[in-house]
């Protein structure tokens, strides 16, 4: 029984097993052990994963935690840029929005001068029509020179 054991060491000291075992060791190291579908159990796999994955999967899994932090700060980024765009295009829709209803109203306040003084004008061409002898322009001067100030 001596013998037998000693036969054993003799093998495991042996410069193929050696070799064989360094390389198990490294893959092991590097790879983890397979836990297949274990890793989809909800407490059991995380946990296992922790204990048994390889560096590999620690180096995968922390450029994924990352990639998907980098991704946030794009998103959040572009988040902020659109809705700064947004803000300044709303304030230059108010602006033109602004301008237009300013626009709007000084046209109002023209087109009410102008109405008085077509009614100035008919009143003076009434009183004129008294006068049969004078000759009156078409269109009055007050009212021509208004008419000129809003490019009509």
């Amino acid at each position: 029984m001596m013998f037998a054991l000693l036969g054993g060491y003799r093998v495991l000291a042996s410069p193929p097993f050696v070799a064989a075992a360094a390389i198990a060791a490294t893959v092991l190291f590097y790879e983890g052990l397979p836990l297949g579908p274990l890793r989809l159990l909800p407490v059991l796999g995380p946990g296992l994963e922790n204990i048994v994955d390889g560096r590999v999967d620690r180096v995968r899994r922390a450029g994924t935690e990352r990639e998907r932090a980098r991704w946030e700060e794009a998103r959040r980024e572009l988040l902020a840029r659109m809705a700064e765009e947004r803000r300044a295009t709303e304030s230059a829709i108010r602006a033109i929005e602004r301008e237009y209803l300013e626009a709007r109203d000084q046209d109002a306040e023209r087109i009410r001068s102008l109405e008085e003084a077509i009614t100035e004008q008919e009143k003076a061409d009434a009183e004129a029509s008294r006068d049969a002898c004078v000759v009156r322009p078409f269109i009055g001067r007050s009212l021509r020179d208004q008419l000129d100030g809003i490019g009509r």
